[in-house]
Protein backbone atom coordinates (compact mmCIF):
# COMPACT_ATOMS: atom_id res chain seq x y z
CA UNK A 1 0.00 0.00 0.00
CA UNK A 2 1.74 3.28 -1.03
CA UNK A 3 0.30 5.38 1.92
CA UNK A 4 2.12 7.35 4.56
CA UNK A 5 3.06 5.36 7.44
CA UNK A 6 1.15 7.64 10.01
CA UNK A 7 -1.87 6.99 7.75
CA UNK A 8 -1.33 3.48 8.04
CA UNK A 9 -1.16 3.27 11.41
CA UNK A 10 -4.24 4.47 11.30
CA UNK A 11 -5.95 1.98 9.00
CA UNK A 12 -4.56 -1.09 10.98
CA UNK A 13 -6.17 0.50 13.94
CA UNK A 14 -9.20 0.78 12.41
CA UNK A 15 -8.98 -2.95 11.16
CA UNK A 16 -8.20 -4.12 14.68
CA UNK A 17 -11.30 -2.64 16.04
CA UNK A 18 -13.17 -4.14 13.20
CA UNK A 19 -11.96 -7.48 14.21
CA UNK A 20 -10.35 -8.82 10.78
CA UNK A 21 -6.82 -8.42 12.12
CA UNK A 22 -4.82 -8.67 15.22
CA UNK A 23 -1.73 -7.01 15.35
CA UNK A 24 1.23 -7.15 17.95
CA UNK A 25 4.41 -5.19 17.92
CA UNK A 26 7.16 -6.75 16.42
CA UNK A 27 9.59 -8.61 18.51
CA UNK A 28 13.33 -5.99 18.95
CA UNK A 29 11.10 -2.91 17.33
CA UNK A 30 8.25 -1.98 18.41
CA UNK A 31 7.73 0.92 16.12
CA UNK A 32 7.14 -1.91 13.53
CA UNK A 33 3.35 -3.50 13.72
CA UNK A 34 2.90 -7.40 12.72
CA UNK A 35 -0.71 -7.73 11.61
CA UNK A 36 -2.67 -11.19 10.96
CA UNK A 37 -6.06 -12.32 9.35
CA UNK A 38 -8.43 -13.50 12.81
CA UNK A 39 -10.90 -16.02 11.23
CA UNK A 40 -13.35 -13.09 10.46
CA UNK A 41 -10.69 -11.63 8.57
CA UNK A 42 -10.12 -14.57 6.37
CA UNK A 43 -13.87 -15.23 6.05
CA UNK A 44 -13.87 -11.83 4.94
CA UNK A 45 -10.79 -11.93 2.35
CA UNK A 46 -12.25 -15.22 1.08
CA UNK A 47 -15.76 -12.98 0.48
CA UNK A 48 -13.98 -9.89 -1.11
CA UNK A 49 -11.76 -12.04 -3.42
CA UNK A 50 -15.09 -13.94 -5.11
CA UNK A 51 -16.74 -10.31 -5.58
CA UNK A 52 -13.59 -8.76 -6.79
CA UNK A 53 -13.12 -11.49 -8.88
CA UNK A 54 -16.19 -12.12 -10.45
CA UNK A 55 -16.57 -8.68 -11.15
CA UNK A 56 -13.61 -8.46 -12.92
CA UNK A 57 -13.69 -7.70 -16.83
CA UNK A 58 -11.37 -10.60 -17.77
CA UNK A 59 -13.90 -13.43 -15.66
CA UNK A 60 -17.30 -12.38 -18.25
CA UNK A 61 -15.94 -15.33 -20.66
CA UNK A 62 -15.62 -17.67 -17.88
CA UNK A 63 -18.37 -19.60 -16.77
CA UNK A 64 -18.56 -20.45 -12.94
CA UNK A 65 -16.63 -23.80 -12.77
CA UNK A 66 -14.01 -21.93 -14.33
CA UNK A 67 -14.16 -18.81 -12.56
CA UNK A 68 -13.91 -21.24 -9.38
CA UNK A 69 -10.62 -23.35 -10.81
CA UNK A 70 -8.74 -20.32 -11.50
CA UNK A 71 -9.85 -18.84 -7.70
CA UNK A 72 -8.60 -22.09 -6.98
CA UNK A 73 -4.79 -21.51 -8.62
CA UNK A 74 -4.23 -18.12 -7.66
CA UNK A 75 -5.25 -18.82 -4.13
CA UNK A 76 -2.64 -22.03 -4.59
CA UNK A 77 -0.06 -19.99 -6.38
CA UNK A 78 0.09 -17.10 -3.85
CA UNK A 79 -0.45 -18.98 -0.64
CA UNK A 80 3.07 -17.85 0.17
CA UNK A 81 2.51 -14.01 -0.07
CA UNK A 82 0.34 -14.70 3.34
CA UNK A 83 4.04 -15.70 4.61
CA UNK A 84 5.35 -11.82 3.81
CA UNK A 85 3.58 -9.71 6.33
CA UNK A 86 6.52 -9.02 8.33
CA UNK A 87 7.86 -5.63 7.44
CA UNK A 88 10.05 -3.15 8.81
CA UNK A 89 13.63 -1.12 8.47
CA UNK A 90 14.71 -5.03 9.40
CA UNK A 91 12.77 -7.64 8.16
CA UNK A 92 13.65 -10.65 6.19
CA UNK A 93 12.57 -11.73 3.23
CA UNK A 94 10.49 -14.83 3.32
CA UNK A 95 12.03 -18.09 3.20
Amino acid sequence: MQCDASNMTGIAGRLEGRGPVVGEAAEGDRRVKLLALTPAGVRLRARLETAIADASPIMTDLDAGEREALRALLSKATRGMDRMVECGPDASPPS
